[in-house]
């Protein structure tokens, strides 16, 4: 993609971005610039062999070694040839920004090809996310009710009921001591208690999460949304 340049959100100066690669990518990165590099060297050794062996057959001698010696010198593959391939194979490229006046770190999901989404697409897009994080919102509303219901049950029996009885009993031998029956059910509701009352925690946050990713998309612009990472989330 070359150079890739964002304005800071926070102090309006403009950085370039690093690209974030994938171990995987990594890994292709490599792997595709020594497979370029040796068909490269490869190449140029051939040619030279074969233009060699035009002008004689003892001349595919010479001309295997002069083409060794170029390529070792211009058979290494550009950056932009490994680029080219690796946007081929992914649709997408994580950039991070570092700002050195303000010191603000963000990342950015940018295409590799050609942008060919329409105003009209990427607004369907769009209010899709927005639907959908509509219906997300809803849904943890209903299980946070549900399960704040239900902590404040399990805390209302543990209020209501004991955990134990003590009394007084008599066996043979020792004659009469105090006994104390644990109430096993008020131990099982309390630690469901404890787990429901987790769960609503968690339910509430995820809420407010969507709650603002929501209405983060829902005021994008078209040319905003088009650079977003959310224009990217199924």
């Amino acid at each position: 993609m070359g150079n890739v340049v964002n304005q800071c959100p926070k102090c309006g100066n403009y950085v370039k971005g690093e690209p974030v690669y994938s171990t995987e990518r990594k890994l292709v990165h490599s792997a595709t610039k020594q497979g370029a590099n040796s068909l490269l060297k490869w190449g140029i050794t051939g040619g030279f062999t074969l233009l060699g062996a035009f002008f004689g057959g003892i001349g595919a001698i010479p001309g295997f070694f002069i083409g060794l010696i170029i390529s070792f010198f211009f058979g290494n593959a550009t950056n932009n040839v490994v680029e080219g391939i690796e946007q081929e194979l992914y649709s997408n490229t994580t950039y991070k920004f570092e700002c050195p006046r303000c010191g603000r770190v963000w990342q950015k999901i940018y295409t590799n090809k050609s942008d060919t989404a329409t105003d009209e697409m990427l607004e369907n897009k769009r209010q899709e996310l927005v639907n959908g994080k509509t219906g997300m919102m809803v849904l943890y509303a209903i299980l946070f009710i549900i399960a704040g219901l239900a902590t404040w049950g399990c805390y209302h029996y543990c209020q209501v009921h004991e955990s134990s009885t003590t009394y007084m009993d008599t066996a043979w031998l020792i004659g009469e001591y105090e006994r104390t029956d644990y109430h096993w059910g008020w131990y099982i509701m309390g630690f469901l208690g404890i787990l429901v009352g987790i769960g609503t925690v968690i339910l509430f946050f995820a809420f407010v999460t969507t709650w603002i990713e929501r209405s983060e998309i829902k005021n994008m612009s078209i040319s905003e949304f088009r650079n977003s990472e959310y224009r990217f989330k199924v």
